[in-house]
């Protein structure tokens, strides 16, 4: 799958939207609620645990090198219009800036994060990424999509987890049970 199609297909015609001079954008990764959790009310509080970060980080990075960056420009940007241009029409993603990426070789952006395994309440930003080249002021929010999709499961799944936990400690604290079969639950 080539990543240049990994993105919402609205966002493929952003490029030509900003505006003339852009050259940093600085986005966020924030939880907005936690009201779709369905775990028992005992259990609830508005925080999320934030978990996964690094490990989509590095698959974003080696899948990039993989599909994009050590493949042929002509192959790959070929692959790209053939894709694309059923729902763009003759305004596909600009060549130009393609090649330019991929001529730089890797991706030039700087994710800052909170610490994998934090409690976060909602409406704090988990992290935030930035381009720091400025031709590439276009990616930051070209790679959100990606972004979000896989850290939505993971802290998602993780956050449940929590919950469970904290069911399990409630319990073994009610009946005298060892604590010590928690991690085993």
């Amino acid at each position: 799958m080539n990543p240049m199609l990994l993105t919402d297909a609205y966002k493929l015609g952003h490029i030509v939207q900003y505006p003339e001079g852009t050259e940093y954008v600085y986005a966020n990764f924030t939880p907005r609620s936690s009201k779709h959790f369905s775990v028992p009310y005992i259990a609830k509080n508005d925080k999320l645990v934030f978990f996964g970060l690094q490990a989509v980080l590095m698959e974003m990075r080696e899948y990039w090198n993989r599909y994009f960056f050590d493949r042929s420009f002509k192959e790959l940007y070929s692959e790209f219009k053939h894709s694309a241009a059923p729902f763009m029409g003759g305004n596909v993603f600009p060549e130009n800036k393609l090649r330019e990426l991929w001529d730089h070789g890797h991706l030039p952006i700087l994710v800052k994060a909170l610490p994998e395994g934090s409690r976060v309440n909602m409406r704090v930003p988990l992290f935030t990424i930035v381009n720091t080249d400025p031709r590439f002021y276009w990616l930051t929010n070209y790679l959100e999509t990606y972004l979000s999709a896989q850290l939505w499961k993971l802290s998602t799944s993780a956050t449940i987890a929590d919950r469970y936990r904290s069911i399990l400690k409630l319990y073994a604290d009610k009946t005298g049970a060892d604590m010590n079969f928690i991690p085993f639950q």
